[in-house]
C-alpha cells in the first residue's frame, strides 16, 4: 500500500511598503498589518515557533513532486503535438473531398 505525504506550503511573506513619514524619514510598513505600533519598535530577540518547521517541503519530496509533474508535462506536450498534426491533416482532407 502507497503512502501519501502532504505538506503544507509554507505561508508567504508579508508585503512590505517603504514609505515616507511626515518627518522625512523612510520606513516600511506592512500593506495589511494586524499589529500597529505607535512608536519606533526594535525586535532584540525572536523565537520561532516549532510547528513552523513542519510547514517545510524536503528537497526529496520535492524531487519526487517534480519528477511526476515532468512526466504529465511531457504526456500533455505529445498529446497536443499528435492532435495539432491531426487537425492539420484531417480537416484539409474533408474540406477537398467535400467540395
Amino acid at each position: 500500500m502507497d503512502t501519501m505525504t502532504i505538506s503544507a506550503i509554507p505561508p508567504e511573506e508579508p508585503i512590505w511598503c517603504l514609505e515616507r513619514r511626515p518627518s522625512g524619514h523612510l520606513c516600511w510598513r506592512r500593506e495589511s498589518s494586524k499589529v500597529k505600533f505607535r512608536f519606533d519598535v526594535e525586535v532584540l530577540e525572536f523565537t520561532k515557533d516549532p510547528c513552523e518547521d513542519q510547514l517545510l517541503i524536503t528537497d526529496s519530496e520535492l524531487k519526487d513532486k517534480s519528477g511526476h509533474h515532468q512526466l504529465a508535462n511531457m504526456f500533455v506536450v505529445c498529446a497536443t503535438c499528435v492532435a495539432a498534426i491531426a487537425v492539420t491533416v484531417i480537416v484539409p482532407w474533408f474540406v477537398l473531398t467535400s467540395a
